[in-house]
């Protein structure tokens, strides 16, 4: 890929875990996960190979697919919740080397760095208020709002299990 300065740009990706956690709850709803992945030209070795690279656009356009197949407007938000419920696995080993939130949260963006490229996290802890952020590095298309949506619903979720309600003073998302 190129930016429009000419230069080389990496393409955003995804390990497949994330799309095999997205096609269980799909398939187990009775969606066509095989349909999905030939529509967006995702390989059907990545439903094996949970550390198989993943096109961002393409996950993300199969969260999207998967959603509108099932007429669930709520299908990632419903999927971040269970994932947070059930102990995410890749994030199974970060939560139990941790002693304290701060080094779950630290485990845990480390680890998210190494297996996408397509976001940065961020966390801010000050005396009245910590602020957990995450920024999308690449605008994709489709926008990831099944994907987002599944994101804030398993930190959200994770937080208020450990701390109680979670308070969202500042959520930023794209109009468009």
């Amino acid at each position: 890929m190129t930016h429009p300065s000419g230069a080389a740009v990496e393409p955003a990706f995804a390990r497949a875990d994330l799309l095999q956690l997205l096609a269980r709850e799909f398939g187990s709803r009775g969606g066509d996960i095989g349909a999905v992945l030939d529509r967006r030209g995702i390989a059907p070795d990545t439903m094996i190979d949970a550390d198989a690279l993943v096109e961002a656009s393409a996950l993300y356009g199969a969260a999207e697919d998967m959603a509108a197949e099932l007429g669930d407007i709520h299908f990632g938000a419903k999927v971040g919740k269970a994932a947070a419920a059930h102990g995410a696995h890749m994030l199974r080993g970060t939560a139990e080397t941790a002693r304290t939130l701060g080094d779950f949260f630290i485990g845990a963006i480390l680890e998210t760095d190494r297996r996408t490229n397509s976001v940065t996290y961020g966390l801010q802890v000050g005396p009245q208020a910590a602020v957990f952020e995450i920024h999308r590095r690449r605008e994709t298309d489709p926008h990831p709002v099944q994907i987002d949506a599944g994101l804030l619903v398993f930190y959200t979720t994770m937080l208020s299990e450990c701390l109680g309600p979670v308070s969202y003073t500042h959520l930023t998302l794209p109009t468009s």
